[in-house]
């Protein structure tokens, strides 16, 4: 019986121990929600002079920002924690309401870090494909190869837009603030 109950007593210890360490590394964001995979991130802070603003998505992990810009050829993750630290002017969080195509989107874009790219933004290369890539155009793909979801986002006369994946069209980083499908959480 002393046998069993100190068993018991460890186990539970343990298990004490190993949730809290789980929960002591999630990332809030500003507002204190915490961040999951696949959550689009949406900057005010431009990396590149064409667009107003940038975007990466969340690593599987839930604790990774990874991303696409001019003056890299690679794709990049970086700690999310330093990540929403650059973000000086502010920035938006879109969260895809289905969890698994969410999931899968991080996943893919996780799969992707360090796989190389030619940034480019104005090109005849189609939203699915992967030459000529730029910001937002990863995060459509990201979407677009976990589960064939079509982003459809903010026009100019504030109408919702499908962007077709075979069309060329650029995907500016602030017409995704507001996107079909996604929940804006900060």
């Amino acid at each position: 019986m002393k046998i069993v109950r100190k068993t018991l007593t460890l186990l539970l210890l343990f298990g004490c121990i190993f949730t809290q360490t789980q929960y002591a590394h999630a990332v809030n964001y500003s507002n204190g929600k915490a961040a999951k995979a696949g959550d689009v991130l949406i900057s005010n802070v431009s990396i590149d002079n064409y667009f107003v603003g940038h975007v990466a998505i969340v690593g599987q992990d839930g604790k990774s920002a990874i991303e696409v810009y001019k003056g890299r050829s690679t794709v990049k993750s970086s700690s999310l924690s330093s990540w929403l630290k650059k973000q000086s002017t502010g920035y938006y969080v879109q969260r895809y309401n289905n969890a698994s195509i969410r999931a899968g989107a991080a996943a893919w874009a996780s799969y992707n870090v360090g796989a190389k790219y030619n940034y480019k933004i104005i090109s005849g290369s189609a939203l699915r494909d992967w030459k000529d890539l730029y910001c937002s155009k990863f995060v459509y793909q990201a979407f677009y190869y976990s589960g064939g979801v079509k982003l459809k986002a903010l026009g100019q006369q504030g109408e919702l837009i499908e962007y077709p994946p075979t069309s060329n069209w650029v995907l500016q980083p602030m017409t995704m603030i507001v996107m079909s499908g996604f929940t804006r959480i900060k």
